[in-house]
């Protein structure tokens, strides 16, 4: 068995209360310089101290018992979704990222997207503006304060943000001022975060000097003014300050950012295409880059570097040309790492004067680098890249020699789930995969284990789970196939079909009750069997009825094992109050008759039933399925692809999924739905099953071929 651990913890989740009901279902199936204070960009860095810069979509069947459901929302709606199996800062589109003087607190952002941070050296990452107004903006630099307290960050077009409490929250400090809109490029801040400075694409450069609350234009109607900044740098103090211009010159200041002289006009310095620069903590030594992706004048993708404050420069052609996108700084200007937008990482240990070349891990992250950020010794170091080539984070704590990326994903992401299932407090949750395994989670999906791999019961097509309200007694189904039960919590399995269940069906759904010891299943194009000895011996219940040979896609329970409710693909919703031992046909010569059914769940009673039409809508029961309502008909949620629905214990709160859609929940019944998932990273997902504990508190859905999610 393999552990997989989380990398976030937001957020538990559950699933389906299980006892009741059910089976899931089926078939769809840079910069700085000095030890305090830090900053980064993506087009480069600058800084001051301390760091630089499946068809189908038969969802779950799943009944509610203990409160269960097989298909995972959250009853009032309105949660936070976050990625269990992959990982949420896998991908996405880092444009720079900055640290603290220590390296332990890390701070990231997203072109367009949200602001993450880190508080153990980037092994685990938080997203800190998600469902916040900060989020999706246009983030092009973010820089921080020597303790990783006090954040900056900017975006293009957009505004300064700023943070107090470590990035948790974020404030606009420019909307409605004259700093609002602008092209913000790159922003650095000193060991304080008090003094700050922030460059504007063909605009002028931006100081404040009580940590963002109000700005000042220093360069207007002056020769810096109009530049095409691409990065600023600052001293430990604020004081000493450097920014560089593509295809132009490099810039000091020795006050503040309240006059400026050009270092370089005149020199070979001079015309070079300038992405990045960053600071030593006096300001005394620097470094700068130079992207020959675009031709300037000179010799062009180069470092450069100069020890006396920028007056002059060296060309450290030793380096080799390339196309650098970013450059960062330990505190003393000794230790140096330089990216490439080709995917080059550069280390030097001398000040710039020689440089080691390392492509990382034989050229798995060769790709854009975007930024690069250093603590103030230079030993830890944390480079981003951009979406196009992974998008992910990388760290080093070597000084460069080697490198971690801290984004990937897990060995439980990108497996091909069908069905998940939860007991009712929505701590042990189950799921399995076609083909593929059975997984387990004990922590509310935090982590996962591998139960079957390397059994007979590995890299089977499993098509549905369901659980007991303990999460002790579980139950899968393979399509076709057979029957599988566990009694531990899913450590082992045991091959169920008898001469009475034989092998072979296409076992398409899966039902219990609270107690694991009533179970019903359900075979597509077959019968529904029934056991009331936990899988032990099964009984054909349908066989020579109007019930026989049904498209069977979905199947719930109640608590006892008593109610049951099963749908037809492109038929009719049938149930039984014997425990199976007899059904009726509820929607024959209704509106509900004939339609492409999904998926159904029950609550603990069999009272209130809810089930999903995919393509349509959603339908419900306040009488054990005498009657059916169309909920969303003429509403937004009508003609959804709808894959999997659960629900809690008492049919109050419910979620439903949909393929290649949203999480939808309902807190009455159903009567009116809300989209929990509008918007964000959990938006268009091949949804294919999910689940609610007994109070729809606590969910989880799967995304087929990708990740478990949790609200």
């Amino acid at each position: 068995m393999r552990r997989i651990i989380r990398h976030k913890s937001i957020g538990l989740v559950a699933a389906l209360a299980t006892g009741m009901g059910c089976s899931a279902t089926s078939s769809m199936s840079s910069v700085t310089g000095d030890a305090e204070g830090t900053q980064t960009n993506s087009s480069g860095s600058g800084s001051g101290v301390g760091a630089s810069t499946s068809s189908g979509s038969s969802g779950p069947s799943a009944g509610s018992g203990a409160g269960t459901g097989s298909s995972g929302g959250i009853g009032q709606g309105g949660g936070i979704w976050v990625d269990r199996t992959g990982n949420p800062a896998a991908g996405q589109n880092w444009t720079a990222v900055a640290s603290d003087s220590t390296g332990t607190r890390l701070v990231a952002v997203v072109d367009p997207g949200d602001i993450w941070t880190s508080i153990n050296s980037g092994v685990n990452w938080t997203n800190q503006t998600i469902a916040t107004a900060a989020s999706g903006q246009p983030w092009t630099s973010v820089a921080s304060d020597s303790t990783g307290t006090q954040l900056v960050a900017v975006a293009s077009p957009g505004d300064l943000w700023t943070s107090t409490n470590s990035g948790m929250s974020w404030t606009d400090q420019t909307t409605g001022a004259a700093a609002s809109g602008q092209a913000w490029i790159v922003v650095t801040s000193d060991s304080t975060g008090a003094n700050l400075a922030a460059v504007v694409q063909k605009g002028d450069i931006w100081t404040s000097i009580n940590s963002g609350v109000s700005w000042t234009n220093r360069t207007t109607g002056t020769a810096a003014s109009g530049q095409t900044w691409t990065s600023v740098a600052s001293d430990s103090t604020g004081t000493n300050l450097v920014a560089v211009v593509q295809k132009g010159d490099i810039w000091t200041s020795t006050n503040s950012g309240v006059s400026w002289t050009n270092r370089t006009k005149g020199s070979a310095a001079s015309g070079q295409t300038w992405t990045s620069v960053a600071s030593d903590a006096t300001g005394t030594n620097l470094v700068a880059v130079v992207s020959a992706g675009v031709t300037g004048t000179g010799t062009a993708g180069d470092i450069w570097t100069s020890t006396n404050s920028g007056a002059t420069w060296i060309d450290r052609a030793s380096a080799s040309s390339d196309n650098w996108s970013s450059v960062a700084s330990d505190s003393t200007g000794t230790k140096l790492v330089a990216v490439t937008s080709g995917g080059d990482v550069a280390i030097s240990a001398d000040a710039g004067v020689t440089w080691t070349h390392d492509s990382i891990t034989g050229g798995v992250a060769s790709g854009k680098f975007s930024s690069a950020a250093s603590d103030s010794t230079g030993t830890k170091l944390v480079i981003v890249t951009s979406q196009f080539i992974g998008g992910d984070i990388w760290t080093s704590s070597d000084s460069g020699a080697s490198w971690t990326r801290t984004t990937s994903k897990t060995s439980a992401s990108g497996s091909q789930w069908t069905a998940i299932a939860s007991d009712s407090t929505g701590s042990h949750i189950v799921a399995v995969a076609n083909p593929g395994d059975i997984w387990t989670s004990t922590d509310s999906g935090m982590t996962w284990i591998n139960e079957t791999t390397g059994t007979s019961a590995s890299t089977k097509s499993w098509s549905s789970v369901t659980s007991d309200s303990m999460g002790l007694h579980l139950v899968a189904a393979v399509n076709p196939g057979d029957i599988w039960t566990s009694t531990d919590s899913g450590s082992t399995w045991t091959f169920r079909s008898t001469a009475d269940s034989p092998s072979g069906q296409a076992w398409v759904g899966v039902a219990s009750d609270a107690t694991g010891a009533r179970l019903v299943a359900i075979v597509s194009g077959g019968d529904v069997w029934t056991s009331s000895n936990s899988g032990a011996n099964w009984t054909n219940q349908t066989t020579a009825t109007a019930a026989s040979g049904q498209a069977w896609v979905s199947v719930a329970s109640d608590s006892t094992g008593t109610h049951l409710v099963a749908v037809v693909r492109a038929g009719d919703i049938w149930t039984s109050s014997n425990s199976g031992a007899t059904w009726t046909n509820r929607t024959t010569g209704t509106p509900a008759s004939g339609q492409a059914w999904a998926s159904v769940a029950s609550d603990s009673t069999g009272t209130h039933l809810v089930a999903v039409v995919n393509p349509g809508d959603i339908w419900t029961s306040i009488n054990s399925g005498a009657s059916w309502t169309n909920q969303t008909s003429g509403m937004p949620t009508s003609g959804q692809a709808w894959a999997s629905v659960a629900s809690d214990a008492t049919g109050t709160n419910l979620v439903a999924v949909v393929q290649d859609g949203d999480i939808w929940t309902s807190a009455n019944a159903g009567m009116s739905w809300t989209n929990t998932t509008s918007r964000t990273s959990a938006s268009g997902q091949v949804w294919a099953a999910a689940s609610s504990d007994s109070t729809g508190s606590y969910l989880v859905a799967a995304v087929r071929g990708e990740d478990i999610w949790t609200e």
